[in-house]
């Protein structure tokens, strides 16, 4: 019998346009995705989606064969709720008011509870579910892009969390031993990647879009979000001491305010062969890919990312391309088929042997590392550990 999980989302779906893992559990598992709710700031905040927020509080979309998604009502967001907690009791019955009759609906009053971040806390216990996992991707309380009385808040609250909680899976190590001294029963599950997908990278008909085309070879780029964690000096020292390669950079610009005006960021804007392509369709990815010569990995170290552990690194290696990375910690395990340094000229010249480590060998061999860190093969890690949970949870009475 599968299991009914009731997972609550940080961010709308259509924000990250694509979430594997959690298509991934879908295989496994009845599976109702509940969106951030909608709140009474959003008319306001973002008026033009406020329509399409309305139509995805009428309906209960079906995005797969065992793959629900929902957005519950709520009077403010959970960021406010942190701030101030009395938010909390009401946010709780409105919330709890509009899903009871889809929990009823997808037969999913026996399920399991996942929540994603600390500010969610307050949902714990409200649908009755009959076991709550905590599945943390981020030290959310080391962020960069919230004030210090914000990140302790939110610490306080994760701290409330992991007590409650009867399981926790962490994508990083370090995430894992950190959380393991509240909760015993914590799981190092690292993140993975859609490797069917990117493996269309080596494709013969997957072709290289035009607008990359243009841009000349050795095309030497990162793939994701462009923010506070990305080391943009890193990318401004490639540039000007590599004006022949051209620095691809493809993804949404979302970092901080103190990012977008820093003299590192505005200077990449300037530089003539780096080149911030902006957001692109999940479903392009794959054929971007193939027009990369080296694929990066180039992240600040700091507190926040000694706990990151990058998925697009197995989507890197699905479409057999060499990767270069900072040192961020989650990645040295991955050292014998990826290339790491610890400096700024070290890291110029990996990525120069990189161009030339293309043999046949090399590329299977990334490709074999990428099969093995697929979203299925984790998927089915995580709910192996859910049904032991829950069935030491019967045994315990």
């Amino acid at each position: 019998m599968k299991l009914n999980i009731v997972n609550f989302l940080d961010t709308d779906w259509e924000y990250d346009y694509k979430r594997p893992h959690l298509e991934g559990l879908g295989k496994y598992a009845n599976l109702l995705c509940v969106e951030p709710p909608m709140t009474v700031d959003i008319p306001f905040r973002r008026p033009r989606l406020f329509l399409n927020y309305l139509k995805s509080v009428r309906f209960l979309r079906q995005i797969g064969p065992t793959h629900w998604l929902y957005k519950p009502i709520a009077l403010v967001p959970y960021s406010v709720t942190l701030r101030f907690p009395a938010f909390k009791k009401v946010n709780r019955y409105i919330m709890k008011a509009s899903l009871i009759n889809v929990i009823k609906t997808l037969w999913m009053s026996d399920h399991i509870l996942m929540l994603p971040h600390p500010a969610q806390e307050y949902v714990i216990g409200m649908l009755n579910e009959q076991a709550f996992c905590y599945d943390v991707y981020d030290e959310h309380s080391e962020s960069m892009v919230v004030s210090s009385k914000i990140r302790k808040l939110v610490k306080d609250e994760e701290i409330k969390i992991l007590k409650k909680a009867d399981i926790v899976f962490t994508s990083a190590q370090h995430l894992s031993e950190n959380k393991k001294l509240i909760n015993q029963n914590t799981h190092f599950v690292p993140n993975a990647a859609d490797v069917k997908f990117f493996m269309k990278t080596r494709e013969p008909d997957t072709t290289v879009p035009s607008d990359m085309q243009k841009i000349s070879e050795p095309r030497i780029g990162l793939i994701g979000n462009i923010n506070d964690i990305v080391d943009m000096d890193l990318l401004v020292y490639l540039a000007e001491q590599k004006p022949e390669w051209s620095i691809i950079l493809i993804g949404n610009i979302n970092g901080s305010s103190w990012f977008l005006n820093s003299q590192s960021f505005l200077r990449c804007k300037e530089i003539s062969n780096i080149y911030l392509m902006g957001f692109r369709n999940y479903e392009t990815l794959p054929s971007y890919q193939k027009g990369l010569n080296v694929c990066l990995l180039p992240y600040l170290i700091n507190k926040y990312t000694l706990n990151v552990y990058p998925s697009k690194v197995h989507q890197y290696l699905a479409g057999g391309k060499p990767v270069v990375s900072t040192d961020l910690p989650e990645m040295r395990p991955l050292e014998d088929i990826i290339h790491i340094s610890n400096s700024y000229e070290e890291f110029l010249r990996l990525c120069n042997e990189s161009l030339h480590l293309t043999s046949p060998e090399i590329v299977e061999k990334r490709i074999a590392v990428a099969k093995e860190n697929s979203i299925e093969a984790r998927a089915k890690i995580k709910i192996e550990l859910l049904y032991a949970t829950i069935n030491m949870q019967r045994k315990t009475g």
